[in-house]
C-alpha cells in the first residue's frame, strides 16, 4: 500500500527521478527552477509558500539528489551538480547557491526580495548561456510581480500553466488556473498548498516502510 502511495505522489511531480533528466535540457531544468522559485516569492506570505521554502532549504546544500526532494529542490540540484549536468549536455554553467539559499530563507519568513529574484536568475541564465526570450520573460514578470495590475498578474498565472508543459503539467508549485478572477487563482493555489501537504505525509509513510 506504501509503495502505490509513493508512486501516485511520484507521477504527480516533475521531478523525482535522476532518469527524467535524460529528456530535458538545460534551458527545460532552468525553466522549472525560475517558476518554482518565482511561485514561492510571489506566494510567500501565505504559510503552504513558506513551509515550501523551508522544506525546500533543509534538503541540504543541492549537490545530492533527493526522491522526497522538493522541484525546486531537485531543479537546482541537476543544475549545480557535475554528474547531473552532463546528463542533460550541459557543457557549463553554475548556480549562486548561497544566493538561492538566501532567498529560500527570507522566503520562509515571508521576507523574500524580487531584486535577489531578478540576480539569482539572470546569472544562472547567463552562466548556462541559455539565450531564450520565453526564460528572459517568465524572470522578469515574476521579479516585477509586486509592481503588476490585477489583470497583468492573473495573466501571468495563466501563462504559468503553459509554461509547466515541458513537464507534462507538472510542478509542486504550479498554478492551473487561467481564469482571470481573483477566486479561481485562489481555487488554485489551495489545491497546490494540499499537494505540499500530501509530500510530507509521503515522506512519513516512506519512513514507516523503510523500517519494517
Amino acid at each position: 500500500m506504501e509503495l502505490k502511495f509513493i508512486q501516485q505522489l511520484e507521477e504527480g511531480r516533475a521531478l523525482s527521478r535522476t532518469g527524467q533528466l535524460d529528456k530535458y535540457d538545460p534551458e527545460d531544468v532552468l525553466r522549472l527552477l525560475f517558476l518554482e522559485l518565482g511561485s514561492a516569492l510571489m506566494f510567500q506570505h501565505e504559510n503552504s509558500a513558506k513551509q515550501y521554502a523551508s522544506s525546500t532549504l533543509n534538503g541540504g546544500s543541492f549537490n545530492r539528489w533527493r526522491f522526497f526532494g522538493t522541484d525546486l529542490y531537485n531543479a537546482a540540484t541537476a543544475l549545480n551538480n557535475t554528474e547531473y549536468r552532463n546528463k542533460m549536455g550541459a557543457t557549463r554553467g553554475i548556480i549562486n547557491v548561497p544566493l538561492l539559499q538566501k532567498l529560500l530563507r527570507d522566503i520562509s519568513r515571508g521576507k523574500g526580495k524580487s531584486v535577489d529574484y531578478a540576480k539569482f536568475t539572470m546569472d544562472a541564465q547567463r552562466s548556462f548561456n541559455v539565450n531564450s526570450s520565453l526564460l528572459t520573460s517568465i524572470r522578469r514578470r515574476i521579479a516585477d510581480f509586486e509592481h503588476l495590475s490585477h489583470d497583468q498578474r492573473t495573466q501571468l498565472l495563466a501563462d504559468m500553466s503553459r509554461y509547466y508543459s515541458p513537464f507534462n503539467g507538472k510542478g509542486d508549485m504550479l498554478m492551473t488556473s487561467s481564469e482571470k478572477s481573483g477566486s479561481g487563482v485562489g481555487r488554485s493555489f489551495f489545491k497546490w498548498a494540499a499537494k505540499i501537504g500530501l509530500i510530507a505525509v509521503a515522506g512519513y509513510e516512506f519512513g514507516k516502510w523503510l523500517i519494517k
